[in-house]
């Protein structure tokens, strides 16, 4: 298998900014693990036939639809569903539950291998979609359920195997991608940042995005409770051990802390 790199961490922390440099500086393919949570969220809130939106205390019902991952990768018209839901949500306040969501366990057919057609989607979903704070929410609502955890771990895996002949690797980012999905990576590496500087960070990533809903204090405390959520969990919780190397980035800015990563790696990969 080729080099993995791993980078773990809470949200907000730089891992995503980091990877992406890292991934284009030794030539590896790069793997957002957060963004997969993040499609699946959106793929449930289009697919999901349980009872998903809440509004003056009455239950509004999707229409079940019977598709599976080969039709969003062509035909099916996948973004404009979903952007219509999230415009109406938006626009009536609603509240979007999704503790209620199941996993659609006949979603992946037989006949797709799942990791690069998953992924394709993935990249057609607009940042403003994707990162909205209420796509996060349900993000980090259906990662505690194990059967969305194998399957996207099972996805990350199967990525890594073949990330396509003209990469030398892959960097991947998440919460758990050293201790669970890959915990043999070649190099490992744990970001952390202190909250409000993360809150901080995320707050104007949601101006760029146009989102105008967000808060700074609506922010900070998402990410104090994503924090205390991540790192409680029964399962793949968000942690670190001696295998890791611990950076702060709170206090040096981006090509200081991308520096010191080269260096890090430069010496992981020298060694391997």
């Amino acid at each position: 298998m080729k080099p993995i790199i791993a980078i773990d961490g809470p949200a907000a922390s730089g891992k995503g900014t980091m990877a992406r440099m890292l991934a284009e500086h030794f030539h590896f393919a790069y793997l957002d693990s957060g963004s997969l949570y993040r499609a699946f969220a959106c793929i449930e809130l289009v697919l999901s036939d349980k009872p998903n939106v809440l509004f003056d205390d009455k239950t509004v019902k999707a229409k079940p639809i019977n598709v599976h991952l080969s039709d969003l990768c062509e035909d099916y018209d996948f973004l404009r569903i979903l952007s219509d839901i999230l415009k109406e949500t938006e626009a009536k306040k609603r509240k979007i539950d999704f503790s209620s969501y199941i996993t659609h366990k006949d979603f992946f057919s037989e006949d797709v291998s799942g990791a690069h057609e998953f992924i394709s989607i993935a990249k057609k979903i607009p940042d403003n979609i994707l990162k909205s704070e209420i796509v996060g929410m349900g993000a980090s609502t259906i990662g505690k359920l194990p059967e969305v955890r194998a399957l996207l771990t099972s996805l990350m895996r199967e990525f890594a195997n073949s990330p396509g002949d003209d990469y030398l690797g892959t960097v991947i980012d998440g919460r758990d991608i050293g201790t669970v999905v890959f915990p043999n990576a070649t190099c490992k590496i744990f970001l952390t940042a202190d909250l409000k500087v993360r809150a901080e960070r995320r707050f104007k990533d949601a101006k760029d995005f146009g989102d105008t809903s967000a808060t700074f204090e609506s922010i900070y405390e998402t990410l104090r409770s994503r924090d205390e959520r991540d790192a409680s969990r029964s399962i793949a919780p968000m942690t670190y051990d001696e295998t890791y190397i611990v950076v702060d980035t709170s206090n040096i800015n981006i090509q200081e802390v991308f520096n010191k990563l080269v260096s890090i790696i430069d010496l992981r990969l020298h060694n391997a």
